[in-house]
């Protein structure tokens, strides 16, 4: 014959303390239901603010490189438009 298991009821742990579900009464239930879902939502929010504190670092870090590849593209353009500037100008005082 086999063994019956003991039945496992389900249990909240709350506080350093296991309560037997089944046991509490309703509005018991209801606020424990309450504190749970508070829970999930306290730790979705920690977990979404570590995730953007990460992004936010690679955001500021790839944000740099763009600027700084703007800049140096900015300064090229620059120097290569830099001869027909001069030569407006003498063009423009020869006239």
């Amino acid at each position: 014959m086999a063994k019956k298991e003991k039945e496992q009821k389900p249990t909240l742990s709350f506080d350093g303390k296991e309560y037997i579900v089944e046991d509490m009464e309703e509005e018991q239930r209801v606020l424990a239901a309450k504190v749970l879902r508070f829970q999930d939502h306290v730790n979705d929010i920690q977990n979404k603010l570590r995730t953007n504190m990460f992004i936010n670092e690679q955001l500021v870090e790839g944000e740099k490189r763009f600027v700084k590849k703007y800049e140096k593209s900015k300064a090229k353009l620059r120097r290569s438009l830099e001869p027909e500037v001069v030569e407006a100008s003498i063009a423009e005082a020869a006239a």
